[in-house]
């Protein structure tokens, strides 16, 4: 057991099972741990977006002379940068054209390695702490380990006086330490910024019934309580998307985390729940999970494989990879043929409104944008918990989208719901996409209620 003057402590009781647990009560949306990460990668799609070291989005950003990889936000974050990426700036030179080989996962796994051949004690202990399952891993997941650390022993010229089998061995479980322990960077917005490794958070475990969250402030990572903790409660974290259906968390961690969680939730769903899918035999009612692999219709008793609902899962998920390509005109028929495929309460109609939502704006439609966008606050105060700043950002957004059709009035309405959320975590300092957007709703609401009451007197 690992204790700290925290609020929190590391339960090893189970070498299996390691957990993070309050070693007191923590109300309602009080900070746990603040962290900086151990190592960080911007996802290729993005990466010519957000700065390689503060994560700050722009579309100004300077790209490295040298390797042509990374891009900065400013010469000073370039050189606070530099003491690490001259190290990994060689390798991505030496790759080159080979330039696929550099993914999101190598970048992350190399500046790790080299921060832990520097040998610092305590950057390598929180390293070895983390468990790999590599004996969990499918054989090409062991595969894709090998060819990673024969990437490394390439480019970082490592010597082999001691045999390649004993140094590949530790390579593949060093690399899936912290694969496995890695955690998604969202925006705001929801999108996916940047893969990221933290020490001490990565002892907290999945539920889908999450007690606590993690919200990043660019690369910083913080763990807020969601709801009141009490003393020796376990502290956890959800993995996944809560708010997705069963089959949609299970598959999910199993693929990721190779897990199946047994939360209350999960133990509750598997035994009878709905897809949200619709069933495309009779299209009359939604396709029923009844037992892990077991699916039906209730209404025409069809019987759905696992492979089936796969199936129609990639199919939604191919509609929405097009939505983003696509015109206006085209993107309403995707959308038309994803309302076929799963009904109002399912979390692709959630990632769908949002996609409808932004192409509104996109199109300055503002009307459409703020129709679409209040049916999907709506559906998220069913989904999401009260406080989940998913919910704050969206009566923010929706606070812009009234502002802008001189709705000042609701406008600030929202934002006063927005902040009595997003205040639990944030500053109004650390939201400068919103913070001039809210002074400029409040003295538009006061140029408004000025001249009405003008008005009133004349």
């Amino acid at each position: 057991m690992i204790k700290t003057d925290k609020c929190y402590f590391i339960d090893q009781t189970d070498k299996t099972n390691r957990c993070m647990k309050a070693s007191r009560f923590i109300p309602e949306g009080s900070l746990i741990i603040k962290n900086e990460p151990l190592g960080v990668a911007t996802f290729s799609h993005n990466r010519k977006n957000y700065c390689n070291y503060c994560l700050k989005s722009s579309e100004k950003l300077m790209k490295c002379g040298k390797c042509q990889v990374v891009y900065y936000c400013s010469q000073d974050c370039q050189k606070k940068d530099w003491g690490i990426h001259k190290k990994e700036c060689s390798v991505y030179t030496k790759i080159g054209q080979n330039s696929q080989k550099i993914t999101n996962q190598f970048m992350l796994v190399l500046r790790c390695f080299l921060e832990y051949k520097e040998k610092q004690e305590n950057y390598c202990q929180a390293i070895d702490d983390m468990i790999s399952n590599t004996e969990k891993y499918p054989e090409d997941k062991i595969q894709f380990f090998e060819e990673m650390a024969l990437l490394l022993i390439k480019y970082l010229e490592i010597d082999l006086k001691d045999g390649i089998e004993k140094l590949l061995q530790f390579l593949k479980d060093f690399i899936a330490r912290l694969l496995v322990n890695a955690f998604t960077i969202y925006n705001n917005d929801n999108d996916t910024i940047a893969a990221a490794v933290y020490s001490v958070s990565n002892f907290i475990n999945h539920s889908c019934e999450p007690n606590a969250i993690a919200i990043y402030k660019g690369k910083r990572q913080f763990i807020y309580a969601l709801k009141d903790i009490q003393e020796n409660e376990e502290i956890n974290i959800s993995y996944c998307n809560y708010i997705k259906p069963f089959y949609d968390r299970h598959n999910y961690l199993i693929e990721n985390y190779f897990f199946e969680c047994q939360c209350k939730k999960c133990l509750k769903e598997q035994k009878g729940t709905s897809t949200t899918l619709i069933c495309q035999n009779c299209k009359k009612d939604k396709i029923y999970q009844t037992d892990i692999e077991k699916f039906i219709c209730q209404k025409c008793s069809k019987d759905f494989t696992p492979e089936e609902i796969k199936i129609i899962d990639q199919q939604i998920n191919k509609l929405k990879k097009e939505m983003g390509t696509q015109n206006l005109e085209n993107r309403v028929k995707s959308w038309e043929k994803i309302r076929e495929l799963v009904d109002d309460e399912s979390g692709h109609y959630h990632e769908v409104l949002e996609i409808i939502s932004r192409m509104y704006v996109s199109e300055e439609r503002y009307e459409e944008a703020y129709a679409a966008d209040r049916v999907l606050l709506n559906k998220m105060k069913k989904w999401y918990m009260s406080n989940d700043p998913m919910i704050g950002w969206k009566y923010l957004e929706l606070a812009k989208l009234a502002s802008a059709l001189t709705k000042y009035k609701k406008a600030k309405e929202y934002v006063a719901k927005g902040l009595k959320i997003l205040d639990k975590y944030y500053l109004l300092e650390e939201m400068p996409d919103f913070k001039e957007m809210i002074l400029d709703i409040q003295n538009d609401f006061q140029y408004t209620l000025n001249h009405e009451l003008l008005n009133e007197r004349k």
